[in-house]
């Protein structure tokens, strides 16, 4: 018999995901009410491929709990020809006061492998340790909504340790990105900027690169779900720090597939095959097709 292919999972899977709260503390869920009173207690995602040419149907089963609309851990069944044959249970996030300490990215699952967070006595994300690839960030924080991401040569504690390469951050008070680039000579400026511009429901809707190239983002009326959670998870901020680097790229598909925009995109709809929503208008199921005749169906479960 012939093994199953294998199939990434593509909602939950973010290595680039962040947040460090200047002086608002997830800004979106504290200041509407509707969303402040949500409840979500679990998700669950499927990958499903049906048998293809001669190889066995495959199902990847994800579950885990949610608490405090934040992602826990989680468990992952493998099933090839409708036959479970892995059934393990994962870490994802990790928290203490409330800040989340520690992250499991899913991509990492097998190996095991964390990115540590630590913070300073303001309680501000001051670094990042990647466990997979042994490299460590420094984040500094020059007020005026201006944070330096910088990928180091050692670790945060040797005095020896010295930069490799800086981006600056500059972020609205609603801790949107709208201004990033990268900083090689460390003198505090940004060598070019990629410009970014948000609607009043904090959709990123027009992305200005530094090369000319602008792209705009048109979305529906559908709370992304997925972004929602993991924005608590991390909080608004650091999930936007853990992701300087894109957002100071000149990859322009990669920054639009952030997801850390408060709708689904309409590209997201015309990808979809079924959308459910609920009260508040916050998908509860969505589901598209995916690789090798797959479908990948991602469902949040609301008190």
């Amino acid at each position: 018999m012939k093994n199953a292919l294998i199939i990434l999972s593509a909602f939950i899977l973010f290595s680039c995901n962040s947040d460090d709260d200047d002086d608002d503390d997830d800004v979106d869920s504290t200041t509407n009410p509707t969303v402040s009173s949500l409840t979500i207690n679990s998700f669950k995602e499927t990958i499903d491929r049906p048998a293809i040419d001669g190889y066995e149907s495959y199902k990847e089963i994800t579950a885990g709990d949610i608490v405090q609309n934040k992602f826990m851990n989680y468990t992952v069944e493998t099933y090839f020809d409708d036959e479970l044959k892995e059934d393990n249970q994962y870490n994802y996030f990790i928290y203490q006061n409330e800040k989340t300490t520690e992250f499991y990215p899913i991509s990492e699952k097998t190996q095991g492998t964390t990115q540590q967070l630590f913070y300073d006595n303001n309680s501000k994300l001051s670094g990042i340790y990647w466990e997979k690839i042994n490299r460590y960030y420094r984040i500094i924080h020059n007020g005026n909504n201006i944070d330096y991401f910088e990928r180091l040569t050692g670790s945060l504690e040797n005095p020896n340790t010295e930069v490799i390469i800086r981006h600056i951050l500059k972020f609205d008070n609603n801790d949107n990105v709208i201004k990033a680039g990268i900083d090689q000579d460390l003198d505090g400026v940004m060598d070019f900027e990629n410009k970014f511009i948000y609607d009043e429901s904090n959709n990123l809707t027009t992305i200005e690169m530094a090369n000319g190239t602008t792209v705009n983002i048109s979305y529906s009326s559908i709370k992304n779900t997925k972004s929602f959670v993991l924005d608590n998870s991390f909080g608004k901020r650091v999930r936007r720090l853990f992701c300087s680097e894109v957002y100071g790229s000149s990859m322009t598909e990669a920054i639009e597939n952030l997801e850390h925009s408060t709708h689904l995109t309409n590209k997201d709809l015309s990808s979809a095959i079924s959308i459910e929503t609920n009260q508040a208008n916050f998908y509860t199921k969505y589901q598209r097709e995916g690789y090798e005749n797959a479908t990948h169906t991602i469902e949040f479960f609301f008190e």
